[in-house]
């Protein structure tokens, strides 16, 4: 019998409660591993990596959404801390930031779509949708409904995020020297809870969840949480931060919903899509380096917030690595979730047109 025949056959893997179970047990290893061999934003790169080594060799593991958002939404929280009255009252010197961000996803779009449909072979729909820098959900549901390939848009926009989440914390602890602690490293998050400082975060994270869903915001679980907590600790109601385990754990559930995505799909059958997406992912990552590089002292911030904050990365994980990095949270996280609100918006919109361009002609 097989490895794989192996894995499948115990009646166990098929139930959803063990399926569960099996993944965060497998990220929690990952990612105690990862700490110990002292890799960068271990807890949650470590999850990612052994969920999706298990979910390519057969295994049927699963995060539930409600999981990850429940993650998510502690991270939200964390983040709304960051924004202090300094902070708020600073944002004002962003729009050049603003204008730069707008100028670079489209000329980085163009030349993604470019790629994926003359190199890759991607249809024109499924191209116009899979080069999109965010919105993996919204874009996959778009693209279907005009009638794009929903499994290769999907499997290209988690390829983005995952090559850019491996590179950043790499890209700074070994070119930039810059130390990414497995815990988060600017936010005191060591101090005990009081019971009401936790049913306030607690509040912020549940309600900020539920507000954010019933307004359809980008990034609900994430954005909701986020705004909430702004409020609650620029008024001086709580000073307090989600605890180190909770964190921990948010980094972990994350990290492993990344790699379970895989899980039902052979390699040998999305090889090319994953090449396809891992080339783009690549592409993206490279030039928010280079434009951060190149443009952060114009735009009056740092070159490491600049390049978190043009990485084609998801607005929870690339708040998570600004957090560890103790680097502008606060700005990282607004232009992320500036830029999905952007793509969610314009991408259906700008489809039509070109659709309807090429039509006349």
């Amino acid at each position: 019998m097989s490895a794989e025949s192996w894995l499948r056959f115990p009646s166990f893997f098929k139930s959803p409660a063990a399926r569960i179970t099996l993944a965060i047990f497998l990220g929690t290893v990952g990612g105690n591993i990862f700490a110990w061999t002292g890799i960068p934003l271990a807890w949650f790169l470590g999850a990612m990596a052994t969920t999706m080594i298990a979910a390519f060799s057969g295994l049927r593991i699963e995060i539930p959404r409600i999981f990850r958002n429940a993650m998510i939404a502690v991270l939200g929280v964390m983040i709304g801390s960051a924004f202090t009255a300094e902070v708020v009252a600073n944002m004002v010197d962003w729009w050049r930031s603003l204008i730069f961000l707008i100028l670079f996803i489209i000329v980085l779009t163009v030349f993604i779509y470019l790629y994926f449909k003359n190199i890759c072979g991607f249809d024109s729909t499924t191209a116009y949708f899979s080069s999109m820098p965010g919105g993996l959900t919204e874009m996959a549901v778009i693209g279907g409904a005009n009638g794009a390939d929903i499994r290769t848009i999907s499997l290209v926009h988690i390829t983005r995020v995952i090559t850019a989440v491996t590179i950043m914390p790499l890209y700074f602890r070994f070119i930039t020297g810059d130390t990414i602690n497995t815990q988060i490293s600017n936010i005191d998050s060591t101090i005990p809870l009081s019971g009401q400082d936790g049913l306030i975060l607690v509040s912020c994270g549940l309600g900020g969840a539920i507000v954010g869903k019933l307004l359809r915001l980008p990034a609900y679980a994430l954005v909701g949480p986020m705004a909430i907590s702004i409020a609650v600790h620029y008024f001086d109601f709580s000073h307090s931060t989600p605890p180190t385990l909770v964190i921990a754990a948010a980094q972990v559930i994350i990290g492993a919903s990344i790699g379970c995505r895989f899980s039902g799909f052979a390699l040998a059958s999305i090889r090319q899509t994953l090449f396809a997406g891992f080339g783009a992912g690549l592409m993206m990552t490279g030039a928010a380096l280079i434009a951060a590089w190149s443009v952060s002292q114009f735009v009056g911030v740092s070159s490491s917030a600049l390049m978190l904050a043009l990485a084609p990365g998801g607005v929870a994980e690339m708040g998570l690595i600004a957090l560890s990095l103790g680097v502008s949270t606060a700005y990282v996280s607004s232009m992320h979730i500036i830029r999905i609100g952007m793509i969610v918006l314009a991408a259906p919109l700008f489809f039509h047109l070109m659709m309807r361009r090429q039509t006349d002609t």
